[in-house]
């Protein structure tokens, strides 16, 4: 029953035994449940991921590698940089958006 997500409140009352009482005598089980389904669970996400399904990709990439959306930019003299960070370690990629702008004269 864990196995398919059943809470050990459903559990417990299903075999009619108090919850600690299934805790006690039922950790293993209670956890291994669990991590069956997630495997299971994720072996098929993982797939999707691999046959380029993108809400799966992005899914992949952002729960199980830390992947974060987030940019910034700098303006820095005449040239625009827009600064993109991938990971969660601070790795980021540089990309020069706009160069030489030319400024609008004042009062035009």
């Amino acid at each position: 029953m864990a196995a398919h997500g059943s809470t050990q409140t459903i559990i417990a009352r299903h075999i009619g035994i108090d919850e600690t009482t299934l805790r006690r005598h039922y950790a293993s089980e209670l956890d291994s449940g669990k991590a069956i389904v997630d495997a299971a669970v994720a072996s098929t996400l993982a797939q999707k991921a691999m046959r380029g399904d993108n809400t799966m990709l992005i899914f992949y990439a952002k729960t199980r590698m830390n992947y974060r959306e987030t940019s910034e930019v700098a303006h820095t003299g005449d040239v625009v940089i827009e600064v993109k960070r991938g990971r969660a370690d601070g790795s980021a990629t540089v990309e020069t958006v706009g160069a030489s702008v030319t400024p609008v004269p004042e009062g035009t």
